[in-house]
């Protein structure tokens, strides 16, 4: 039985596109932490500054969405036989291009109301992948199955967001997928040594219960132990 660590790196416009659809009306997901002021007994220490999506009624349209520029996916399995390797993946997820938006209230979000959307996600996930063939390039398919958060990038229907409310701007949010993934992919890898391949690949992932049709394409390395 030999190792599979697979270090897969996402970068460029085809790293990542999504499509999140939004049929429940609730898919705004603006995360910053909300401050709750504390009981007259009760010491300053027991506010509230929880991370929490205060956006979360914000509808917006069915659509492809973006989910971010680059996002890390490190692989660790094993191959069961010569042509099945059962791995764990996380993915990793940078998001950047987003806009703060001032809370209504002016006390949400550590109690200065400015509430600044999410800067990344995480995800890990089981797969399954089965390769074809026993030459140099091996062709393959995979079932994964996963928990965790995907956020996708979002423009707003107002322009009342940004730090300054002197200069407002357009309202940029992420809406968040989850906490729930399975889904299919395929792929190549193509062996340069005994030890070490190339890969490209796509995989295609449904989310629950805040429901996503994403896709992921990328490429990367694999070190076989």
């Amino acid at each position: 039985m030999s190792g599979l660590i697979r270090i897969v790196a996402l970068a460029s416009v085809i790293a990542s596109v999504g499509c999140g659809a939004t049929t429940s009306g609730s898919s705004g997901s603006t995360t910053a932490p909300v401050y709750t002021p504390p009981s007259s007994n009760a010491p300053s220490t027991t506010a509230n500054t929880a991370p929490t999506e205060v956006n979360s009624d914000q509808a917006l349209p069915s659509g492809f969405q973006p989910s971010s520029v680059v996002h890390l996916s490190p692989e660790v399995g094993y191959f069961l036989r010569p042509n099945l390797a059962l791995s764990l993946q996380g993915r990793f997820q940078l998001i950047s291009g987003t806009t703060p938006e001032r809370s209504p209230k002016g006390t949400d979000c550590g109690g200065d109301g400015l509430c600044t959307p999410s800067k990344g996600a995480t995800a890990v996930f089981a797969k399954a992948t089965f390769f074809f063939g026993s030459g140099a390039l091996r062709p393959f398919v995979a079932a994964t199955l996963g928990v965790g958060q995907i956020r996708h990038v979002v423009s707003l229907a107002h322009n009342d967001c940004g730090a300054d409310p002197a200069h407002p701007v357009g309202c940029v949010d992420t809406a968040a997928a989850g906490p729930f993934f399975f889904g299919p992919g395929g792929g190549v890898m193509i062996d340069l040594t005994p030890h070490f391949a190339l890969t490209a690949s796509a995989n295609a992932l449904l989310g629950v219960s805040a429901f996503t049709a994403h896709v992921d394409l990328g490429g990367g390395v694999v070190v076989k132990l």
